[in-house]
């Protein structure tokens, strides 16, 4: 058991690493230093992977369900065809094959970091330390960073609006992280609400703010919706009783924000003939989406199987040599719906759509046992909005929400499962 506690602090060193690795970005932005995270990046998402392999491999601990090493194979034959269609889409435009293999990576980082979490937290204290050396250390340097921001008024000004870049280069990934952690600290404190999980929660709420993502808002706002409607709030008197506060809060914001409501109101939308503004993010997306559709042309083969694995992420790079960024300027589809279409075709399309079935499935089989599952379903169907118009899926926050989704499933099907009898 010790033994298996020490797999799992160092496991967790890594991934808190990993985890910080976009720090220098947010402090090169806000002009605390002046730092690259390409390279931390690499090196950190390097060594997690080679820590959890070196793992899997020396205990010999590769635990599979039949079905899941099915898909496994299938999935990795599925991939190495998609490889070889981006290599001929990549050859052919001129493009240098490099970012083939760096989306690859990230999809094996993925792959990797599940059957780690599979294999080495199968019981409640595991879990626990998952919590504890994860979840906890995280949530308190997202806290700490973002708080000092706040107070020094370091702001990144985006489409006319002041966001903090929290311990991320990007506020939609600290919101991104935000959404994920408030999950998991109703998870977490679920039959214990004491002080702490309100102090939390509130905290994550209100950075959540500072972000200034809306999809990602409304996403937090959904997820605490379907929560209220499963817990039937609407019965409780402490609903009631803080209405009148939340009400409050909210109108206050409106207030005491209203400048900046209003600049970004202004940036999205013409507000006098209600048009989208030339230089919004909607309108961009939406321009971006019709540039990626027309890669695949009238071409039968392209809507079928796609231009490959990692065409969506550098395609219209303007910092990838030879990229068609002269079409359309756009660094990701911002909609994993698309992105998959673009890489993968409506073949890819079909097949995650699939998994995401079978995901589900499998979450409510455990649910049966474990009722507070319900948590990670939800922000599931909340991510899953999120995902049309923002990328996600290989994104470090997916890799995060499957580590504990995987762990949480694990030990939880275990404690359910009944005991092997003894041979006499």
């Amino acid at each position: 058991m010790r033994g298996n506690r020490s797999i799992l602090l160092l496991f967790s060193v890594l991934l808190n690493i990993r985890l910080l690795t976009e720090l220098p970005r947010a402090l090169s932005l806000m002009g605390w230093a002046d730092f690259g995270e390409a390279d931390f990046n690499r090196l950190a998402s390097t060594l997690l992977l080679l820590y959890c392999m070196v793992v899997l491999c020396v205990k010999r601990k590769l635990i599979s369900p039949r079905l899941l090493s099915q898909v496994i194979v299938l999935a990795l034959c599925f991939f190495l065809a998609s490889t070889a269609i981006a290599i001929n889409t990549f050859m052919t435009i001129g493009m240098p094959i490099s970012g083939i293999f760096v989306v690859l990576l990230r999809f094996l980082i993925e792959i990797v970091l599940v059957a780690f979490a599979f294999n080495f937290v199968v019981t409640p204290r595991d879990l626990q330390d998952v919590f504890d050396f994860v979840f906890k250390p995280a949530l308190a340097v997202f806290v700490l960073i973002s708080a000092v921001q706040i107070a020094t008024s370091s702001y990144a000004d985006i489409q006319g609006v002041h966001r903090i870049q929290g311990p991320f280069g990007s506020p939609t990934t600290l919101a991104g992280f935000l959404h994920l952690f408030i999950v998991l600290t109703f998870y977490y404190y679920e039959g214990r609400r004491t002080t702490m999980f309100w102090i939390l929660l509130g905290v994550q709420y209100l950075l959540l703010f500072y972000t200034g993502s809306i999809a990602t808002v409304a996403a937090a706002f959904l997820f605490l919706f379907l929560v209220g409607r499963k817990q039937h709030w609407m019965r409780l008197k402490v609903f009631y009783r803080m209405v009148p506060f939340v009400v409050g809060a909210v109108v206050g914001g409106i207030v005491l924000k209203w400048e900046s409501i209003a600049n970004r109101l202004s940036v999205v939308m013409n507000l006098q003939n209600f048009k989208l503004s030339e230089g919004s993010s909607l309108k961009w997306r939406f321009d971006a989406w019709a540039a990626y559709v027309s890669l695949l042309e009238n071409s039968f083969v392209k809507w079928i199987f796609g231009l490959g694995v990692g065409t969506q992420r550098f395609i219209l790079h303007p910092a990838y040599p030879n990229s068609l960024w002269r079409k359309f300027d756009a660094p990701g589809t911002h909609n994993d719906y698309l992105a998959v279409l673009v890489d993968f075709g409506v073949l890819g399309l079909i097949l995650m759509l699939g998994g995401l079935y079978l995901l589900f499935r499998a979450i409510r089989n455990v649910e049966r046992n474990h009722p507070k599952l319900y948590y990670l379903r939800f922000y599931l169907v909340t991510v899953l909005l999120i995902m049309m118009t923002e990328n996600y899926i290989d994104q470090l926050i997916m890799f995060t929400f499957l580590i504990f989704l995987t762990a949480i499933i694990r030990v939880n099907t275990a404690v359910a499962a009944p005991p092997v009898a003894e041979n006499a």
